[in-house]
């Protein structure tokens, strides 16, 4: 039995996606680095993709290790570090992204982040990622004209992204404010 015909398998060989990295000095911020693309049709994406990367390290060890503590510090650096990040979603790009002309859909957009279970481990820092997929105004019916995404400064949906990038690298967890040091690199 032939699983795949002429009507299942379609080949293409052209790039439809598109992907911009932009250095975290752009956005004040030399701790991190960021991604804006879209891995759909670059020419009308209905959604991009804003990834955020960068290591972090316990600002305080001393203060969140007792090797003989019942306490699970472990457990209260991730919740902390958690709210941090779910805050420059629910409290930093709420505002921007709540009426946005560019990014219509605020509560249809999906944010998702990743670190390691122990971020004390063994005196090393952690690496974070945070990806925020936004649907753009593409998405909507009654949108006349395409809006495509390059890196041109007259391009609308990149101009708006990278607003985005600069609340993100500006807010509270990636300025080092709360009780982590962010760093762009595993090592100094």
């Amino acid at each position: 039995m032939d699983l795949f015909n002429d009507d299942t398998l379609e080949i293409t060989n052209k790039r439809t996606g598109k992907e911009i990295k932009i250095d975290g000095k752009y956005f004040n911020n030399c701790n991190a680095n960021f991604k804006i693309g879209t891995t759909f049709n670059k020419e009308k994406p209905e959604t991009i993709f804003i990834e955020t990367s960068f290591w972090i390290d316990v600002k305080d060890k001393e203060n969140y290790y007792d090797k003989y503590s019942f306490f699970n510090y472990d457990y209260e650096l991730s919740k902390k570090l958690s709210y941090g990040i779910r805050k420059i979603y629910r409290n930093d790009l709420k505002n921007f992204l709540e009426n946005n002309f560019v990014f219509p859909f605020y509560l249809e957009n999906i944010f998702v982040y990743d670190f390691p279970e122990n971020i004390n481990y063994n005196d090393k820092r952690s690496f974070v990622s945070i990806e925020l997929n936004i649907h753009t105004l593409n998405c909507m019916d009654n949108c006349e004209k395409e809006y495509p995404l390059n890196d041109k400064e007259d391009n609308i949906l990149f101009n708006e992204a990278k607003k985005v990038c600069e609340i993100i690298a500006n807010s509270d967890l990636l300025k080092g404010n709360l009780d982590f040091t962010i760093h762009k690199r595993k090592k100094d």
